[in-house]
């Protein structure tokens, strides 16, 4: 079972205060670091996604979904339709639905929307994409990885020369990990803040 706990509850009220904060203008950067198993992928990458779009949907939002592999992020995106396709999701948003004519899980649509999801592996193509949400949820798979400094390197390249330049003029980008390295992609983005 799903448990509620503190910090559930912390990275809930902030998420959506940041939707809300879009809805009036504002942009949102976060990070989400919690240890593994503590259900951070299951708020922001499997839920979030589906609370947007229903909560948005005026705005015809974007979404893109990304993470260390496409594997991962489309497993994401599959749970995300599943959210919305529930019955308890249609009675809070009833006019959002997956599209019938595009709905494949690394790329589909809402129906009535121009906005679309797109799910894909760091590094992969987004040209021509940009999004009103941006989620990377685990950038790193492995230790072996983590200790790599070309592969951090490459993660860090990925997400401020793809995923960052296709933000919407208003926009949230959510960094869900838990910190591997002390010069990973987190590491990074503090030093950056220094």
């Amino acid at each position: 079972d799903f448990l509620v706990g503190q910090h559930t509850a912390a990275i809930t009220a902030r998420l959506t205060r940041a939707v809300e904060d879009v809805l009036r203008g504002e942009s949102t950067f976060l990070i989400v670091k919690v240890p593994f198993r503590h259900g951070k992928s299951d708020i922001v990458s499997r839920a979030l996604p589906a609370y947007f779009l229903g909560r948005c949907q005026e705005v015809q939002p974007d979404v893109i979904m990304s993470g260390y592999g496409s594997e991962l992020v489309e497993s994401f995106s599959r749970r995300t339709q599943g959210i919305i396709e529930s019955d308890k999701y249609r009675a809070l948003f009833p006019g959002v639905a997956v599209s019938k004519r595009k709905s494949a899980v690394n790329k589909w649509g809402v129906q009535g929307s121009a906005g679309e999801v797109l799910s894909v592996g760091l590094g992969g193509s987004i040209t021509g994409h940009g999004g009103h949400l941006i989620v990377l949820d685990d950038y790193c798979k492995k230790r072996q990885e983590a200790e790599s400094q070309t592969y951090r390197d490459h993660t860090w390249d990925s997400f401020t020369n793809d995923l960052m330049t296709r933000r919407a003029p208003t926009s949230i980008v959510v960094v869900c990990a838990t910190p591997w390295h002390v010069d990973d992609v987190i590491g990074r983005i503090y030093k950056e803040m220094d």
